[in-house]
C-alpha cells in the first residue's frame, strides 16, 4: 500500500470512529429516558490498523507501521498517541484513552462557538 493511500486509510477510518461516536453520544442525550440504549455505540473502542514488519525492505526508509505513527502525531489535533505493541510489531494501536482524549478535546471548540 502506498503511503498517501495508507494516510487517506487512517483519516478515514478516524473520522468515521469520531463522527459515530459523536453523533451516537448527542443522540443519546436526546433520549435519555430510552432505558434500552445500546452504549456499545457511545464507547470507543481501540483501534488497531495492521501495516505488516516491513522485512522484505532492503533500503532504510520508513516503514508504513511508522509512516503511520507519523500520521497520526501530525495530522491530528490534538495528536494521537499510537502505539506498537512488543508482540505485534506490525500492527499500530490506538488506545480507547487515547480515541477519547482526541475526540473529547476535538469536539469541545465546536461546542463552545456561537452556532
Amino acid at each position: 500500500m502506498s503511503f498517501p493511500v495508507a494516510r487517506a486509510a487512517v483519516r478515514y477510518v478516524l473520522g468515521r470512529v469520531k463522527e459515530r461516536i459523536v453523533s451516537s453520544t448527542t443522540q443519546n442525550a436526546k433520549d435519555r429516558s430510552d432505558a434500552d440504549d445500546d452504549d456499545e455505540a457511545t464507547t470507543s473502542r481501540e483501534v488497531t490498523f495492521i501495516t505488516g514488519v516491513g522485512k522484505n525492505v532492503t533500503s532504510p526508509t520508513t516503514t508504513l507501521r511508522d509512516y503511520i505513527v507519523n500520521c497520526l502525531q501530525q495530522d491530528f489535533v490534538p495528536p494521537i498517541e499510537g502505539t506498537v505493541p512488543p508482540r505485534a510489531m506490525g500492527t499500530v494501536c490506538v488506545s480507547t484513552d487515547a480515541l477519547q482524549e482526541w475526540i473529547q478535546q476535538a469536539v469541545e471548540p465546536q461546542q463552545q462557538s456561537p452556532s
